[in-house]
């Protein structure tokens, strides 16, 4: 199951294999912005990716990013926090067409799995894809 603070009836074009679909927040970031991810079962999360899409688009990247972990679905974890700036530069390297924003996480035993926009911008938040990989 998936949910997030804005925008839930879009949620489904971030994963429909569509870089040409996307979700959006449908308004500036501002910092409240999130997507969870309630899995089946516990699971060593490795890798979260947003692909952003064609270069044009990737202005609307997260400006920052706080990814959380909880086994519970009450207490959670921090995976990751900060910008992505790095991530996006090398992805609009590799992949001009996706524009992947790959993340890197520790060990993790994750259920919920909580990806937060903390930044500010005038830009909407974007994803043409998002995916998670298992270790």
């Amino acid at each position: 199951m998936v949910t997030a603070s804005h925008e839930n009836a879009d949620l489904d074009w971030a994963f429909d294999d569509n870089l040409d679909t996307l979700w959006q927040s449908g308004a500036e970031q501002n910092g409240t912005e999130w997507i969870e991810m309630r899995l089946d079962r516990p699971r060593n999360i490795g890798l979260v990716r947003f692909d952003m899409g064609a270069a044009d688009s990737i202005t609307d990247f997260p400006r920052r990013v706080l990814i959380e972990s909880s086994h519970d679905g009450r207490e959670f974890r921090e995976l990751y926090e900060g910008d992505v700036l790095t991530q996006l530069l090398q992805g609009l390297v590799q992949d001009a067409d996706r524009t992947p924003i790959a993340i890197v996480l520790p060990d993790n035993d994750t259920v919920t799995l909580r990806i937060r926009q903390t930044g500010q911008a005038i830009n909407w938040w974007s994803i043409s894809e998002l995916s998670i990989w298992e270790r």
